[in-house]
């Protein structure tokens, strides 16, 4: 499992000496970000647009804290806030953590059975906002004003000033597809059916990773909320099992091929072999790199079979995804 950094590191370093890795220490550059998101948003109202973005927390399950994410600007230019699928490859790690840490975590808490009725006013228009395509303009009024937070973790995105949800007014119009509207007025469908029909329509992995955290798939009885992380697992792992299936009824290919990218400081190698499906992958953190203090690399490993046996059962989302 991956570690947080190390809070003694970060006294001992306080930015300057880069020990725990990283090029640039990402408190300080949290701390410029949260100082330009204070100087736009330092009041109890805020007229904004959501990317769209939603973040449904785990801490205190099931009671839980959930909201959208909601940026400093309005209009179709709030979509780059939270738009994995646009940073890859003209990001760096500086404009993400700028993009996320400016937005404010707008929040209520609700049990995750609550999914299943329809009376909570905050969670439907959460949802009415998280099911559009494009950014959603709206009115918030917090309990008091966003309150600045820093945490990092090996886990979560960077998450922004975050603030109690009091009242939510949607003044745009979202933009739902017509294939979201019908599955998710669908309370016969199974989760996992509805997952795999939105993705073969054409509906965007993150866009199925908000509504399904939402718990606005499956069967209505079963229905609820989904903490971000386990959600983003969920999918991952049923998209997956759909494409092998796929992939297992190709022919054998006739030669080794070889295929490299890098991102952020991430290298890819990925090395297809002739043969029946099977799948290993092998992760190697550098030397003296965020998570390894030692002279020497540090391997993990781990494959499936065709048969779907695993070396280890009980791998994280990185694996599925």
């Amino acid at each position: 499992m991956v570690k947080r950094l190390d809070p003694a590191l970060c006294a001992k370093c306080k930015g300057t000496r880069r020990l725990c890795g990283r090029p640039v220490c990402p408190i300080l550059k949290r701390i410029e970000n949260l100082v330009k998101v204070k100087n736009v948003v330092s009041k109890r109202e805020l007229f904004a647009a959501t990317p769209p973005s939603v973040l449904v927390g785990e801490q205190g399950y099931p009671y839980i804290w959930l909201g959208p994410n909601v940026t400093p600007l309005t209009g179709d230019s709030a979509v780059e806030y939270d738009n994995p699928e646009l940073w890859w490859g003209v990001k760096n790690i500086n404009d993400i953590i700028a993009l996320r840490s400016s937005m404010v975590f707008s929040r209520f808490r609700l049990k995750v059975s609550k999914a299943r009725s329809a009376s909570d006013k905050l969670l439907d228009l959460t949802r009415e906002a998280a099911l559009s395509v494009k950014p959603v303009d709206a009115e918030y009024l917090f309990a008091k004003p966003p309150r600045p937070q820093l945490k990092f973790d090996g886990i979560l995105s960077p998450i922004g000033p975050r603030a109690r949800l009091v009242k939510m007014n949607i003044v745009d119009n979202p933009v739902v597809p017509r294939k979201v509207d019908n599955i998710v007025e669908d309370y016969d469908v199974l989760a996992r059916d509805a997952i795999r029909e939105l993705y073969q329509h054409g509906v965007s992995f993150y866009h199925i990773v908000r509504i399904f955290s939402l718990g606005m798939l499956g069967v209505k009885i079963q229905r609820r909320l989904v903490p971000t992380r386990w959600a983003i697992t969920a999918v991952d792992s049923t998209l997956g099992d759909l494409l092998l299936k796929k992939v297992k009824e190709y022919k054998a290919i006739n030669q080794i091929e070889l295929y490299f990218t890098e991102y952020i400081g991430n290298r890819y190698v990925l090395i297809l072999a002739p043969g029946a499906w099977s799948f290993e992958m092998i992760e190697i953190w550098l030397p003296r790199s965020v998570w390894v203090k030692d002279v020497k690399p540090y391997f993990t490993v781990n494959y499936e079979l065709y048969d779907g046996r695993w070396r280890r059962p009980g791998v994280d989302g990185g694996y599925h995804a």
